[in-house]
């Protein structure tokens, strides 16, 4: 459906297609849809001139081949155990929501020391500096909304200190 839509928009728009994905992630933004809104904004920075091909690889393999079937699945067994209230369920469903918990954390924290913070280094675009923290910025509160209340405090950290840096970018 989503698909579809996204034609039919591209279609009756007629932009060029980084337009294209710039009006798109302020759609999905404004209909807080968070993982929409990142994939636009992985697809629009297909268009930008600051990445090489390597480098757009890995932030798309990072949300299209991971992070997206995983909170996926993470929503998943939530609402399965907010519903499913029989015991033989539900002890399953506690050991998949923590093995998922603790790949999202292990893979965040390889995505953020490989490709954010070398990706970082790397650009001079201030467009593209604040894609990137946008893009940490979102994993982290991937990561609070899989954790248990005392460790969402460093991911809350991070993020404070990510939304910090992409206000500094602002005022430059």
């Amino acid at each position: 459906m989503t698909a579809l839509l996204m034609r039919l928009f591209r279609k009756w728009l007629l932009f060029k297609d980084a337009e294209y994905y710039s009006f798109m992630s302020r759609i999905c933004k404004e209909a807080d849809l968070s993982d929409y809104f990142l994939e636009m904004m992985i697809k629009r920075c297909t268009f930008s001139k600051e990445f090489d091909e390597e480098e757009l690889n890995l932030l798309h393999c990072a949300f299209e081949h991971f992070f997206h079937p995983l909170m996926y699945s993470y929503r998943k067994l939530e609402y399965l155990e907010l519903n499913r209230r029989e015991t033989n369920h539900k002890s399953e469903i506690i050991q998949l929501k923590e093995k998922l918990r603790t790949k999202i954390r292990s893979e965040f924290s390889r995505f953020d020391a490989n490709i954010c913070k070398k990706l970082l280094s790397l650009t001079t675009n201030i467009e593209s500096k604040l894609y990137l923290l946008k893009l940490r910025a979102d994993f982290s509160m991937y990561c609070c909304e899989t954790c248990s209340k005392l460790e969402r405090s460093n991911f809350i950290t991070t993020t404070f200190n990510v939304i910090q840096l992409i206000f500094l970018y602002l005022a430059l």
